[in-house]
């Protein structure tokens, strides 16, 4: 099993946002859904190998959700 980190930050000012819910996919079916810690950080642990992205679902107060799609893949360490 692998881990994955994903920060969110204010793309002009670069400051880390706290409160975003963001959700986690893994084969078209959400696995879990998370919110910001102060750092804008989420920690995602014991991912099994596969395909996996990530959607904000909502955005912290005073923006706008993003609707990009981060996607990501989790291999075997060979």
């Amino acid at each position: 099993m692998s881990f994955a980190r994903y920060i969110i930050i204010d793309s002009l000012t670069k400051e880390k946002l706290e409160n975003a819910v963001i959700q986690i996919y893994k084969d078209n079916e959400l696995i879990k859904e998370e919110v910001t810690n102060i750092d804008g950080l989420i920690k995602l642990n014991n991912l099994l190998i596969g395909n996996y992205y990530i959607i904000e679902k909502e955005a912290p107060k005073g923006y706008i959700k993003s609707e990009n799609i981060i996607e990501f893949e989790i291999k075997y360490n060979e």
